[in-house]
């Protein structure tokens, strides 16, 4: 029953918006571009790929690519 009231209200509150003038628009996805081999492709985003890897060690980042084993 709560759901539908809300729901009410809702279509209500649009109905009267609209009638006001306003406008209801399609939201736009924006789509970030991922930059490789960048510090904060690597440090902020945790990227490991091969780029961002070489990048870490011609920076002096990292100092291998292998990872450490630990018992």
């Amino acid at each position: 029953m709560a759901k539908r009231h809300l729901r009410e209200d809702l279509e209500t509150e649009m109905e009267k918006f609209l009638a006001r003038g306003g406008v209801v628009k399609q939201a736009v996805n924006l789509v970030d571009e991922v930059k490789h081999g960048t510090n904060t492709q690597y440090t902020k985003r945790g990227c490991r790929c091969e780029i961002c890897l070489a990048w870490a060690l011609e920076k002096g980042v990292i100092k291998t690519t292998t990872l450490r084993v630990t018992a």
